[in-house]
């Protein structure tokens, strides 16, 4: 039996979402608006807690061709995640899933930083690249970004 973080972690990975699709707007709907984010006009999320000099990053997007839902399993043998045998998805979306588990981990835990959600990421950075261009005002206020 899994724990309630890691329940949540295998119901965020059956999301496929390509950049723009339903079902990232779907995904962001159920786990990113709820925490309390603000959004620039290119679409990236951001929550801010406490003063530190840290901006924590990951994107919304997946590398799947189409949107839609998939199976996930826990394997308890090797203790991962994974699709199932004869899958018919094309991969997990493990990255930025998982980084985005991870941050919402980090805001639940009060981790102070910057949180940036960007939009884009698999078809060619489009939402670090907006912001890269449109926010260096901003971005100055740090002095380390993890992504």
């Amino acid at each position: 039996m899994l724990s309630k973080n890691f329940e949540l972690l295998r119901e965020m990975l059956r999301y496929k979402r390509p950049h723009n699709s339903k079902h990232e707007e779907k995904f962001i709907q159920d786990f990113i608006i709820p925490i309390g984010v603000s959004r620039d006009s290119f679409g990236n999320f951001y929550r801010k807690i406490g003063d530190s000099k840290v901006i924590w990053s990951s994107h919304t997007d997946t590398v799947h061709s189409e949107g839609g839902f998939q199976k996930v399993v826990y394997d308890q043998k090797s203790k991962v995640f994974r699709l199932p045998a004869k899958s018919k998805s094309n991969c997990l979306g493990a990255d930025c899933t998982t980084g985005i588990w991870i941050m919402l981990m980090m805001i639940e835990a009060g981790v102070e930083g910057l949180y940036i959600f960007h939009r884009g990421e698999e078809c060619g950075g489009l939402g670090a690249s907006w912001i890269a261009e449109n926010q260096k005002d901003m971005l100055s206020e740090y002095d380390y970004a993890i992504a």
